[in-house]
C-alpha cells in the first residue's frame, strides 16, 4: 500500500470523523476534477452514456457536490455542479449526433436521464426535466415489448440491465416514481411464462452478445449473472410489478418457487454465472467446497452479486427454504477471512471498477449490510464487516488511475469500469452516511432502494 492509502488510514484510525471526511474530499475533489478535464473515451459512438460517457462524469460530480455541500464547502460545491452541467451538455449533444442510440440505463439514454435528474435536483432545478423524458422513455420500452412475444428467442440486451428493459425501467421510476406502467402487460406476461419452464425462456442459442462467449458456448448457454442475465432481470421486474404480483396469489406462489430455482442455481450449477444445460439443469450439491476467487465477488456474475439482487425483492416473494439457501452460503462466505481472500484476488489481477472489479465488490457488500433486517440470525454482518470495508476503502485509492483489465489498450475513466465509478464507489462507502447517492447507486446496481443508513 503506498503512503497515500497508508494516510487515509492512520487518519481513519486516530482522527475524528470529521477529519476523515475533510482529508476524503480533498482526495476525491482534486481526483475528480482531474479525471473531468481530461475525460476519455473507449467508444466515440458511445460517448453519452452512464457506463463510458459524458453522463458517468456528471453523475460523479453531481454526487461529490452533495457532500461538499454537506460541508460547507460553498466554492468546490459550485464548481463540481459547473463541471456536472458542462458534461451533460455534451452528453445531450453526442446522444443526438451518435450512430447508437439506446435506452439502456448503462450504455443508454436512460443512464444520462439518472444524471439530469441528479444534477437538477442538487442544484434545486425540480425534476421536471428528468421526469418527462423517463415517462417518454417508460412508455418507448413498453410499446416495443408488447410488440414481441416472450416465447420468441430470448435477445439479451433487450431485457438485461446494461442495455435492456429492466435496468431502464427501474431506473425510470426512481426518477419518475410518481407516474407508473398505464400497461404492465408486457412484463406480467414475461413473469407468467417465467415459472412453467425456467431454464428455456433465458436460454441463449443465438443473437450471442459476444464472439467470445460464442467460441466458449457455441450450443448456448444461461446467463446467472446480474449484469445479463436471470438474476439481475427477474427481480427487477418483479419490483417493477409488484402490485399486479401480489393480487394474483397463484402467481406469488408460481415466482416463490422460481426464485427458490434461481437461488439453487445460482449457488449450484451456475456458481459461475453461466450454465450450459438447456433444458432442465441437473442441480449439483451446493454443500460442495471450492476454492475462493475474486470471480465470486464481481457484480457482474459473482454470487454475492446475485444474492444481493434477490434480496433486494419483497420478503413475501421469497420462500422460507430460499432464505435458508442463502442465508447458509452467506454464513460461509461474509467472514473476514474469505471477504479478505476475494479482495485480495481482484486487487491482485488489477481489477478495481464496479463492473468486475473490487468497488462492486464492496459495493455488494455494502447493500448486503444495508438489508440485514432481511437476513436472518447467524451470518457475521457486524461492525467488523464495516471496519473490512473501511480498509479496503484505503486501499482502493492505491491504484487511481488505472487500467482496467477490460480496456487495456486504452486508459478508462468510465463509470462502469473505470476511475468515474471508483470516486463514486469511494464516497458511497465513506463514513460520511449518503442517502441520495445510495439510492441511485443501489438503483442502478440492485434496482432498489436501501432499507436503511448505515455508517461506516
Amino acid at each position: 500500500m503506498n503512503d497515500n492509502a497508508e494516510m487515509f488510514r492512520h487518519v481513519r484510525d486516530v482522527g475524528s470523523d470529521a477529519d476523515y471526511m475533510e482529508t476524503m474530499l480533498d482526495w476525491l475533489v482534486a481526483t475528480a476534477v482531474n479525471a473531468s478535464k481530461k475525460a476519455e473515451f473507449i467508444s466515440e459512438d458511445n460517448q453519452y452514456s452512464i457506463a463510458s460517457g459524458h453522463a458517468g462524469y456528471a453523475l460523479m460530480l453531481t454526487q461529490l457536490s452533495r457532500t461538499t455541500r454537506r460541508y460547507g464547502r460553498k466554492r468546490e460545491t459550485h464548481d463540481l455542479l459547473d463541471l456536472s452541467q458542462q458534461h451533460l451538455l455534451k452528453a445531450a449533444k453526442k446522444w443526438k449526433t451518435s450512430d447508437y442510440r439506446s435506452y439502456g440505463l448503462f450504455d443508454g439514454v436512460t443512464g444520462y436521464i439518472l444524471a439530469l435528474d441528479a444534477y437538477d435536483r442538487t442544484a434545486g432545478n425540480g425534476k421536471q426535466r428528468a421526469s418527462r423524458l423517463a415517462r417518454k422513455v417508460k412508455l418507448e420500452i413498453m410499446d416495443s415489448l408488447s410488440r414481441r412475444s416472450f416465447g420468441s428467442p430470448y435477445i439479451q440486451p433487450l431485457y438485461d440491465v446494461i442495455s435492456g428493459a429492466s435496468g431502464a425501467l427501474s431506473a425510470c421510476q426512481l426518477v419518475d416514481p410518481t407516474s407508473g406502467f398505464e400497461n404492465t402487460a408486457p412484463l406480467t406476461a414475461i413473469l407468467e411464462t417465467l415459472p412453467r419452464n425456467p431454464a428455456n425462456n433465458f436460454y441463449i442459442s443465438e443473437y450471442f452478445p459476444s464472439e467470445e462467449l460464442y467460441q466458449k458456448y457455441p450450443d448456448g448457454y444461461i446467463d446467472f449473472g446480474v449484469a445479463h442475465g436471470v438474476a439481475g432481470i427477474v427481480p427487477r421486474l418483479i419490483n417493477l410489478c409488484d402490485d399486479y404480483i401480489f393480487m394474483n396469489s397463484e402467481l406469488t406462489r408460481q415466482l416463490s418457487r422460481y426464485v427458490t430455482w434461481l437461488i439453487e442455481m445460482t449457488l449450484g450449477p451456475a456458481s459461475e454465472g453461466i450454465h450450459t444445460v438447456s433444458e432442465k439443469p441437473e442441480r449439483t450439491s451446493m454443500n460442495e467446497t471450492k476454492p475462493i476467487s475474486g470471480m465470486e465477488g464481481t457484480w457482474c456474475y459473482g454470487q454475492l452479486a446475485r444474492i444481493a439482487s434477490i434480496q433486494a425483492l419483497p420478503c413475501t416473494i421469497i420462500e422460507p427454504r430460499a432464505h435458508h439457501l442463502m442465508n447458509e452460503y452467506l454464513k460461509k462466505v461474509l467472514t473476514t477471512e474469505k471477504l479478505q481472500l476475494i479482495a485480495d484476488s481482484l486487487y491482485g489481477s488489477g481489477k478495481l471498477g464496479l463492473c468486475h472489479g473490487l468497488a462492486g465488490f464492496l459495493l455488494t457488500l455494502r447493500f448486503l449490510i444495508s438489508n440485514v433486517e432481511q437476513i436472518r440470525d447467524g451470518i457475521p454482518l457486524s461492525q467488523e464487516s464495516s471496519d473490512f470495508i473501511a480498509d479496503q476503502v484505503a486501499r482502493l485509492k492505491h491504484d487511481i488511475p488505472y487500467k482496467d483489465l477490460m480496456t487495456e489498450d486504452c486508459r478508462n475513466t468510465g463509470f462502469l469500469n473505470g476511475i468515474t465509478g471508483t470516486i463514486s464507489s469511494v464516497l458511497y462507502l465513506s463514513r460520511d452516511p449518503i442517502a441520495d447517492t445510495c439510492d441511485e447507486l443501489d438503483v442502478m446496481f440492485f434496482g432498489h432502494r436501501r432499507i436503511r443508513e448505515i455508517t461506516l
